[in-house]
């Protein structure tokens, strides 16, 4: 787990992850970030955008 970009209304959070699917697939690993503001309107923290990493293990 890792957060970074840290400012009064905004930071981004980056997590490893994995996925057992099947074992035709194998598992699937990768890296999650999100980034995180805070919402004027509604006085609350939101998620703004999250991107996918994949990686086959």
């Amino acid at each position: 787990m890792d957060i970074t970009n840290v400012t009064d209304k905004s930071f981004t959070f980056k997590r490893k992850y994995r996925n057992r699917l099947s074992a035709m697939n194998g598992d699937v690993r990768g890296e999650v970030t999100f980034s995180i503001v805070f919402d004027e309107n509604a006085q609350d923290w939101r998620i703004d955008k999250t991107e996918y990493t994949d990686s086959q293990g």
